[in-house]
């Protein structure tokens, strides 16, 4: 059977992907980049230890994010990529939650009247 260099990589950038991001589209999309980063000839370790980045990778599907995302897994260790990533959602939820945008739609659901008795 040949060996899967890039499993356990995958399997990092998959959970980071998907603690990251809200939507079911995202966690389908983060499936099918794991699927492709799993099944690549490419060794993504030796690739960054010779590059130094994942900029010159050419992966169909691969965007910068998901570079980024690999190259901070590989640049701060698994545990410290999932905090960071983390935070940087929470504060883009936040700072989405405080625009005037959504101050105008939280204020509008909440004078909305509801039926509680649905049937």
């Amino acid at each position: 059977m040949k060996e899967k260099p890039n499993l356990e990589l995958a399997g990092q950038y998959f959970n980071i992907a998907t603690n990251s991001y809200a939507s079911i589209v995202d966690f389908r999309t983060a499936s099918s980049i794991k699927k492709k980063l799993e099944v690549s000839n490419i060794d993504l370790r030796k690739f960054y230890e010779q590059n130094g980045s994942f900029e010159d990778l050419k992966i169909k599907r691969i965007g910068v994010k998901v570079k980024k995302d690999l190259e901070l897994i590989l640049e701060k260790g698994y545990e410290t990529a999932l905090r960071i990533t983390r935070e940087e959602r929470d504060l883009r939820l936040q700072e989405k939650i405080e625009s005037d945008r959504w101050k105008y739609r939280i204020k509008k659901a909440q004078l909305r009247p509801r039926n509680i008795l649905r049937g």
